[in-house]
């Protein structure tokens, strides 16, 4: 089966792990798949939580608390995304998202992966980076949305205009999650057993 990556993006709060993993449950059913989802924050989110020393749970408790401020007036979200930045900028921006493929390759050896779920594709430089792998068969983009959904569009939320979006899920409540992810399986699936 060919290599293929979804990339998954949408709001904060809107469920976009929630329906990565909905949609690796139904590929988990297809002989052949072998999914695997990876969020390009996950290892933002285990540094930051290192510099801390809290565990990765404790994080995410705090993340959702935007009252508590954890460093200089900041929520833990707001230094997430200042520290994701931070090292963008010292590094390069495609940073992130090359930690999140090399370990993405690296399970690929290891247990024979072929279908590579992004939980959080945000930004442009992402997404020309999965777009130059040569060993990318395929990429498939996903916007996730909630009808109705009040979301605080914040500076770590403003760059999905510039994403090229091949596919848009609009529902009324994340309950409807599990048949679009039986929807996108089947078509990933008929995308794997293409020739050529």
């Amino acid at each position: 089966m060919k290599t293929i990556v979804l990339t998954i993006s949408g709001y904060k709060g809107v469920g976009k792990t929630t329906f990565a993993n909905r949609v690796k449950e139904e590929l988990e059913k297809v002989e052949g798949c072998n999914p695997v989802t990876i969020g390009i924050a996950d290892e933002v989110k285990k540094e930051v939580a290192d510099i801390f020393g809290i565990s990765l749970e404790k994080l995410e408790e705090l993340k959702r608390e935007e009252d508590v401020k954890v460093y200089e007036n900041m929520s833990m979200r707001e230094y997430l995304i200042s520290y994701a930045e931070h090292k963008k900028q010292k590094a390069g921006a495609d940073f992130w998202i090359k930690k999140a493929w090399d370990k993405f390759l690296t399970q690929k050896q290891q247990d024979k992966e072929n279908i590579l779920v992004i939980t959080d594709l945000r930004f442009p430089e992402e997404q020309g980076f999965l777009d130059s792998q040569t060993d990318i068969d395929f990429t498939f983009n996903i916007f996730l949305e909630i009808e109705n959904y009040r979301v605080n569009k914040d500076f770590g939320e403003n760059f999905y205009q510039q994403l090229h979006i091949d596919y848009w899920i609009i529902v009324q409540k994340q309950d409807e999650f599990q048949e679009k992810a039986k929807e996108i399986a089947q078509h990933l699936k008929e995308i794997g057993n293409q020739n050529g």
